[in-house]
């Protein structure tokens, strides 16, 4: 028996990726780019928000190729 791997990625799964790193890239212009905060605690969240922002777009990219391959027989 051949196993269906067509929902292994939920469509859901992928769209919230890319919300979440529209979230954290806003809160990193909110607090790393204007003077709400200042010193040491604006370079922690700039740092902390632009990171995620990174690693989140980078997960969330590789989960909508996977998901596309798999639909569309890619290797």
């Amino acid at each position: 028996m051949k196993p269906d791997y067509k929902n292994w990625m939920p469509k859901g799964m992928v769209a919230a990726g890319f919300i979440l790193t529209a979230v954290l890239l806003a809160l990193f212009i909110v607090f790393g780019l204007t003077g709400i905060v200042h010193g040491a605690v604006k370079t922690i969240l700039s740092v902390v928000f632009l990171a995620g922002a990174v690693f989140l777009l980078g997960l969330s990219v590789w989960m909508a190729l996977s998901g596309s391959a798999l639909l569309t027989g890619r290797k």
